[in-house]
């Protein structure tokens, strides 16, 4: 999710992207170097890999942060939606349901992915909701109108009081899709995105490596 400027200076670095779905694989092959990793930008994300495979991880700007130390240094950088879910909302649902599942992604706070049964990427999430069994409660922590079209079938619940919804994904709407599409149709794109030469270069030599790897 970063700036393509931002992907452009990590590929000319000689590091890669990643998603949420494939980041533990990307992270092993960028230890193969002997290097420590510089994670950007979301540090929950960093933190929770780096808590899954055992390593040391700090984050960039705190205190208590000494990357002589950790084998991850993390940009301090999140998502708002993942940071709205909260101990307590996990403790109201088990009270409630006490047989119900937690399911998170892993860009919430470690602290949420420790005490949740199920952890992974979007896909990785409507997966392992749409194989549980119809009768099993899930309460899923990420964003509110995915979760609502996961299973409706009144067993999965949303983790939290609030609505986490994302507001730049709500900023599209079925208007500005048709528009979209119709101005393709009509050979006269609106809103084009144009990218320098050396961004594209260095940015896709970044997409490169991950895809060699996966």
């Amino acid at each position: 999710n970063s700036d393509a400027t931002v992907k452009a200076k990590v590929g000319e670095m000689g590091g890669m992207v990643c998603t949420s779905s494939n980041a533990y694989k990307i992270i092993e092959k960028g230890l193969e170097s002997g290097k420590k990793i510089l994670f950007v930008p979301d540090r929950c994300l960093g933190q929770n890999f780096a808590n899954s495979m055992g390593l040391k991880s700090c984050i960039i700007g705190e205190g208590e942060c000494d990357p002589q130390e950790a084998d991850i240094i993390c940009f301090n950088g999140f998502c708002s939606v993942h940071q709205l879910f909260t101990l307590e909302d996990i403790e109201f649902y088990r009270n409630r349901y006490p047989d119900i599942l937690i399911a998170v992604h892993p860009e919430c706070d470690p602290k949420i992915v420790e005490a949740s049964d199920f952890a992974g990427s979007t896909s990785q999430l409507i997966k392992f909701v749409n194989e549980l069994d119809p009768n099993q409660k899930v309460a899923v922590g990420t964003e509110y109108n995915l979760v609502n079209r996961m299973r409706p079938n009144g067993n999965t619940f949303v983790l939290s009081s609030t609505k986490p919804e994302c507001p730049t994904m709500n900023e599209t709407t079925l208007e500005d899709l048709y528009l979209t599409l119709k101005s393709i149709e009509d050979n006269q794109p609106i809103n084009e995105i144009f990218v320098d030469e050396h961004t594209v270069k260095y940015a896709n030599l970044a997409l490169e490596r991950m895809l060699a790897i996966n």
